[in-house]
């Protein structure tokens, strides 16, 4: 630690090391350790990371499909699908998630494929307001007593005006915003940023319910719960893969446990990941009242004039 202006300062570094080749250019053995740096970053930092050759693969297919990506961006190749969130006492239809598939010809590629280098990216925020305004456009025709989930990621969530372009559109189309839900991770509310709070201050004053999604997974759910207008909770889909193998263990314990903590502050609760009745059942007997998941049928495409609704999902 060293002094500055009477308080101590402690300094970490990370290091991203290249080896240096007769056949590699300056530039190039910068860009491997640039690379390398990144990935000691992502490590938790204060660390090294040697470029390696598998790493520098990595960083090759990470770069071809962000290049992939701005083709996929300029060829309208982003959809907005659709999940189907059910009340789980009388299965009753409530409302849909939108997910984000990359349709390339007849091939679907669900957003794990190509989420994170998006992210990574920013070209999140041009595919997310594509995605989210043809997705507002489509359920405007819907029945109005449902809800639109939307799911907005830290790099969104960052953009100034980006709850006031939503809520725009919104009017546009006539669709109330109380029928809007936001989908949102812990990994937003952490650091307490001014984008982020604006926006989502202005979902909440525009009476937009914020769900904390993947609930049960990330390092500060209580204080969440306790900081911030949360309407909802989301369970991870993890829970319910976990319940079909040992429906009374301690997992149904966990799982009875935040249902109770929902409910005593009056929260929504969905669980995702549901994928037979045996297991639907066995939610809705540990609280939780509303669902999705294979059960109640994959992302689909509502778009009736779309001629781009593949047989087989990758």
């Amino acid at each position: 630690p060293f002094d500055a202006g009477g308080s101590r300062v402690h300094i970490t570094v990370s290091t991203g090391v290249a080896r240096s080749s007769a056949d590699a250019s300056p530039q190039e053995i910068l860009s491997r350790a640039d690379a390398a740096l990144h990935l000691a970053k992502a490590r938790g930092r204060n660390c090294s990371q040697l470029a390696d050759r598998e790493m520098l693969r990595l960083t090759r297919d990470r770069l071809q499909l962000v290049d992939r990506l701005h083709d996929g961006i300029t060829m309208d190749e982003f959809d907005p699908w659709f999940q189907k969130i059910v009340d789980l006492q009388t299965g009753e239809l409530v409302g849909h998630e939108v997910l984000v598939r990359w349709v390339r010809g007849s091939d679907v590629l669900e957003a794990e494929h190509f989420i994170d280098a998006a992210e990574d990216s920013g070209l999140i925020n041009e595919i997310g307001r594509k995605v989210i305004s043809d997705a507002i456009d489509i359920f405007a025709e819907k029945n109005p007593s449902q809800f639109l989930a939307v799911n907005a990621s830290p790099v969104q969530l960052r953009v100034p005006g980006f709850a006031k372009l939503i809520l725009s559109q919104l009017a546009d189309t006539g669709i109330s915003a109380e029928r809007l839900s936001l989908e949102i991770t812990e990994q937003s509310l952490l650091g307490n940023e001014t984008t982020i709070i604006d926006n989502l201050s202005e979902f909440h004053r525009n009476k937009v319910d914020l769900y904390v999604d993947d609930f049960g997974t990330g390092f500060s759910s209580i204080s969440t719960l306790r900081d911030y207008p949360i309407a909802g909770l989301k369970l991870d889909k993890s829970f319910s893969g976990l319940l079909a193998n040992n429906p009374t263990g301690s997992i149904a314990q966990l799982v009875s446990g935040l249902s109770e903590l929902a409910g005593h502050l009056g929260l929504d609760r969905i669980a995702e990941g549901i994928e037979n009745q045996q297991c639907a059942d066995r939610i809705l007997e540990l609280g939780w009242v509303r669902g999705q998941g294979f059960l109640y049928g994959q992302a689909e495409s509502l778009n009736p004039t779309s001629l781009r609704q593949a047989d087989h999902p990758q």
